[in-house]
C-alpha cells in the first residue's frame, strides 16, 4: 500500500508543494500517489518530474511490482 500522497489533488496545493511533500516523506520502500485526475494534472505535469529527478538525485531506485 502506499505511504505517501502527494495531494495534488488539493486545489490549495501548488506543485511547489507537491514536490515538497515528496522531499519530506519519501523514506526507503515508499509507494508515492500521484493522481492523474482533472483535479490534478496541471500540477502533476511539473511536480512529478521535479520528484522524480529529486529522487533520484537522492539516490532512489524505481521499481515495479505486482
Amino acid at each position: 500500500m502506499w505511504d505517501v500522497v502527494t495531494r495534488d489533488y488539493s486545489k490549495w496545493m501548488t506543485a511547489e508543494d507537491v514536490v515538497n511533500n515528496v522531499k519530506r516523506y519519501a523514506r526507503n520502500g515508499s509507494i508515492i500517489t500521484f493522481h492523474d485526475s482533472l483535479k490534478s494534472i496541471e500540477k502533476l505535469k511539473t511536480a512529478l518530474p521535479q520528484a522524480i529527478e529529486w529522487l533520484m538525485e537522492q539516490g532512489y531506485e524505481f521499481k515495479t511490482f505486482e
